[in-house]
């Protein structure tokens, strides 16, 4: 968020602005892996910024929300790939003899 918007004062925050954001931090070169941030870290950034900007419209140093006609960046939920008892059974025994196995 800084370099696209953190030298920004808040009440030069634009709608325009955020969109741009939101729209970059999914490109290529950004996030720890340089792949773009995952739908779902854009969605938080998203709700922080709302945060944020609720606030400064209740102590009133803003006098409206650019983030409010942007609509809630959405993401598809994947099922999580659990293992079944006995592919953990499975795991542990064959790492029982490597010397993290305790946390395992």
């Amino acid at each position: 968020m800084i370099p696209r918007i953190g030298g920004l004062r808040l009440e030069a925050v634009t709608t325009n602005a955020l969109r741009d954001l939101y729209r970059s931090l999914a490109e290529p070169g950004v996030g720890r892996h340089g792949k773009g941030l995952a739908p779902h870290s854009v969605k938080h950034t998203y709700t922080f910024v709302n945060l944020v900007l609720e606030d400064a419209l209740r102590l009133r140093v803003l006098k409206e929300n650019p983030n409010k006609p942007i609509p809630r960046p959405k993401f598809e939920r994947r099922d999580a790939n659990h293992w079944t008892p006995t592919e953990a059974a499975e795991f542990l025994a064959r790492t029982a003899a490597d010397e993290l196995w305790p946390a395992w």
